[in-house]
C-alpha cells in the first residue's frame, strides 16, 4: 500500500528499511510504540502482551515473515486511537528509528536526492510507524497498511503486508513501469526476502547481505555495499573497492 501523498514525484530509487537503512527489525519499533502509548492501561498490557507473544512471533518468521507481520500488527495497533498512535509514534517510534539509522546508507540515499532521483523506502513495517520518519528524510513511505475504524485501528493489515512477492508488485506501480522496463531503478535490499524486488531492477544493491542474499547476489553479479554499521564522523567517506565490487566505509 502506498501512502497517500505521492507529491514527491515517481520514485526510482527504493530502499529496504528495517536491515538496510536502518539496524534491527519491526519488533523494536513495536516495542517503542506500545512503551510509548498514552494510555496507562492500554500500554502496560500492550507491553505484557508484547513479551508473551514474541516467541510465538519469532516462529510464525520462520514459516512467513507476511503472517509475523500481521500478528505484530494486531499486538501493536489492536483497540488503539489515531491520536494515540501519532503520539506514540512521535516520541518512542520516529527518535528510535533516527536512532538506528545506518549513516553511511543514508550518503547513498541523499546522493540519489541530491541527484534529482525521488526516493521511496520499501518496508514491510506499518505505515503508521515510518510515514513521519520518511517524510523526515525526504524520501516516500511505503509499507503495511492498517485498517481503522472510524478513528480506531482495528489491528487488521490493509491488503497484504508488504514483503516478499509483494514488494516488486508495488514497486513497480510506484514508478508506473512495467516489468520489462525497469532497468532504470535502483533497490537496496539486506536479505533474501529481499530477493524479489532487487531481482525486478536494473540496478540491485545487496547492503551487508545474508547468506542467502549474497549467495544470490553472488550468482548474478550485483553490486554488495559493505557499509560499516556503526555512527561515524561526518568527515569519513565511503570508499568504493571496485575489483571486488563491494563499497567500504572508512576514515
Amino acid at each position: 500500500m502506498v501512502t497517500p501523498g505521492t507529491k514527491l514525484g515517481k520514485p526510482t530509487v527504493f530502499f529496504d528499511l528495517d536491515g538496510t537503512l536502518i539496524s534491527g527489525d519491526m519488533h523494536e519499533s513495536v516495542w517503542c510504540f506500545v512503551t510509548h502509548l498514552p494510555n496507562t492501561a492500554q500500554r502496560l498490557w500492550k507491553m505484557f502482551f508484547f513479551c508473551v507473544t514474541l516467541p510465538l512471533v519469532g516462529l510464525v518468521s520462520l514459516f512467513s515473515e507476511g503472517g509475523a507481520v500481521s500478528f505484530l500488527c494486531w499486538v501493536a495497533m489492536k483497540g488503539v486511537t489515531k491520536k494515540d498512535c501519532r503520539t506514540a509514534v512521535r516520541l518512542g517510534v520516529t527518535p528510535n528509528l533516527f536512532q538506528r539509522l545506518y549513516p553511511a546508507v543514508m550518503e547513498e540515499l541523499e546522493e540519489h536526492q541530491r541527484n534529482g532521483r525521488v526516493v521511496a523506502v520499501l518496508t514491510g513495517n506499518l505505515l503508521p510507524f515510518v510515514t513521519e520518519f520518511c517524510e523526515s528524510i525526504g524520501a516516500l513511505p511505503i509499507g503495511t497498511g492498517v485498517l481503522s475504524c472510524g478513528e480506531v485501528y482495528t489491528g487488521v493489515v490493509d491488503g497484504k503486508p508488504m514483503v516478499c512477492d509483494e514488494k516488486p508488485v508495488v514497486m513497480l506501480a510506484a514508478a508506473a513501469v512495467q516489468k520489462d522496463s525497469a532497468q532504470g531503478l535502483h533497490a537496496y535490499g539486506n536479505s533474501k526476502h529481499d530477493i524479489a524486488f532487487l531481482s525486478v531492477v536494473g540496478h540491485p544493491y545487496a547492503v551487508r547481505p545474508s547468506q542467502g542474499l549474497r549467495k544470490v547476489s553472488d550468482q548474478n553479479g550485483w553490486s554488495r555495499h559493505l557499509y560499516n554499521p556503526q555512527p561515524r564522523d561526518p568527515k569519513t567517506s565511503c570508499d568504493f573497492v571496485p575489483a571486488s565490487g563491494d563499497v567500504a566505509c572508512s576514515s
